[in-house]
């Protein structure tokens, strides 16, 4: 069964493309990494830019939702500064988004 891929975020035109590309990639090998050992059904990656009182964005909020095929569902959230050059910080987000996620499957 094909794991759905969701991706909600604020970003448009060419940057929108080249994120959702890298994001999708991490989803691939974490759901590749989980799906050996729980069926996931479906995968949710949330992105949230908050900007500071100037208006320039300073870190990502991540969520990844996790459903299972059996009907669990597990979340996993992180707050990723930004380094110097934007959209660096977002794949270690959601790669340690991804890791909460993990982190509850090993504690069952």
């Amino acid at each position: 069964m094909e794991t759905q891929i969701s991706i909600h975020h604020p970003f448009r035109g060419p940057v929108k493309e080249y994120q959702d590309d890298k994001v999708r990639a991490a989803a691939k090998h974490f759901i590749d990494k989980l799906g050996k050992r729980k069926e996931l059904a479906r995968v949710e990656i949330f992105i949230g830019e908050p900007h500071n009182p100037a208006g320039k964005t300073t870190a990502y909020e991540i969520t990844v939702k996790a459903k299972f095929a059996d009907g669990g569902v597990m979340v996993g959230k992180t707050d990723q500064e930004i380094a110097r050059s934007r959209h660096v910080g977002l794949e270690t987000g959601v790669r340690k988004a991804f890791r909460e996620v993990q982190r509850q499957l090993d504690k069952k």
